[in-house]
């Protein structure tokens, strides 16, 4: 594989731009602070003319558009900066495309054995980052009965 690729599917497929001109301003500058903090495997991986490459490969071979072409490289680098959960990818595929989920997950499979695989280990910490603590639990300062019920007559007094 090349180092350079024609320019037009570099920026039409690149994770880095693909769906950029379609966002709002404010989108794109969250973006742009969020790509800075990523780790430089992250960075490359998005900027890497091989990535473009295997997005408009992975077109031509499912017979996808350009615009498809362009939301599955939009979809990885959502993925890749945890906009969305690596766990959610099939879904969002066969949402957006549209396609049958089995296709979706076909797909998904993909990608992340063949494009993901050198980067997996920082794609699950940025997805870990993402995940919320677990809520912390309710505990009432209230005697509770036998039957588990809060005699509400005794709060009043």
């Amino acid at each position: 594989m090349e180092d350079t690729i024609d320019p037009i599917i570099y920026y039409s497929y690149s994770p880095y731009f693909a769906g950029l001109t379609e966002e709002s301003k404010e989108s794109r500058s969250r973006f742009f602070e969020r790509y800075q903090k990523l780790p430089e495997s992250i960075q490359n991986f998005l900027t890497d003319f091989k990535t473009a490459d295997y997005m408009w490969s992975l077109g031509q071979n499912n017979n996808f558009t350009d615009d498809q072409i362009a939301l599955m490289a939009r979809k990885v680098r959502e993925i890749v900066v945890g906009k969305i959960p690596l766990d959610s990818f099939a879904s969002e595929i066969s949402r957006e495309l549209p396609c049958d989920q089995n296709y979706a997950a076909e797909l998904v499979r993909f990608i992340t054995n063949d494009l993901f695989a050198p980067i997996m280990d920082d794609i699950k910490k940025i997805q870990q980052e993402m995940i919320p603590p677990p809520p912390t639990p309710f505990i009432s300062s209230q005697e509770t009965n036998k039957n588990n019920i809060i005699d509400l007559r005794e709060l009043s007094e």
